[in-house]
């Protein structure tokens, strides 16, 4: 005695319990989001700044607004990156000092 089962006997039941298989799958996506955003702490997390800049030309001599521009942001970066928590933790620990980060970056300024 020999059974077959036509692909569309399957179909069928997928189709005739498609609410059942939409319910556990949005229940499983809610928990494991749920469970991964509050219960689980972070392994790992890194943070970057790029630098990107411009090729010089050495013929003319003549600063454009849009390198002057350029220029005014890029210094603003750097502020940002001698402040950042990676420079000064290096700095914490190569001048061993008894400061913390919060304690260091209050007393740093770039201008």
């Amino acid at each position: 005695m020999e059974e077959t089962i036509d692909l569309r006997e399957y179909f069928a039941i997928i189709k005739k319990r498609f609410w059942i298989i939409a319910l556990i799958t949005v229940i499983a996506a809610v928990v494991s989001g749920a469970i991964s955003f509050f219960v689980l702490k972070p392994v790992y997390e890194a943070k970057t700044t790029l630098i990107v800049n411009t090729e010089k030309n050495e013929d003319t001599q003549m600063i454009t607004g849009d390198q002057f521009n350029v220029t005014q942001k890029l210094a603003i970066t750097y502020g940002e990156i001698i402040k950042s928590r990676a420079v000064l933790d290096d700095v914490i620990k190569n001048l061993k000092l008894d400061d913390k980060y919060e304690d260091l970056v209050n007393n740093v300024t770039v201008s």
